[in-house]
């Protein structure tokens, strides 16, 4: 089941640019959607985990992917074109906190279309 679930902001603070991928994904056209899978051992049935996508643009709010670990996968859709940096966190005991990725995070530059394969592998 892929879902979007509701805004909130990150602090900057983790968002440092020198733990980008080496990849950075880009996309042209007018609004745009991002998707991936989550895979690896760290993929727990037992919790949730959220693919949360910090908006680097004008706007600090932040869409939040949950992920279900029958179909570890997700889709943000209807952004605008702009700079988003995507990670993964895990609900602990009713706080988001970050998770051991590899990539730790993703850069992606949006000006529109679909852009799919923006995995993470858990640690």
């Amino acid at each position: 089941m892929l879902q979007t679930l509701f805004l909130l902001s990150v602090p900057t603070n983790m968002l440092k640019a020198d733990e980008f991928s080496d990849e950075t994904i880009q996309a042209s056209g007018r609004s745009c959607s991002i998707s991936g899978k989550i895979s690896g051992s760290g993929l727990d049935r037992e919790r949730s985990d959220f693919v949360v996508m910090a908006n680097n643009n004008s706007d600090r709010s932040s869409k939040v992917a949950r992920i279900n670990s029958n179909q570890p996968a997700y889709n943000l859709s209807s952004l605008p074109a702009g700079h988003y940096v995507l990670r993964v966190f895990r609900n602990e005991a009713g706080s988001l906190l970050p998770v051991r990725t590899y990539p730790r995070q993703r850069l992606i530059r949006c000006r529109g279309n679909e852009i799919k394969n923006v995995d993470f592998e858990l640690e």
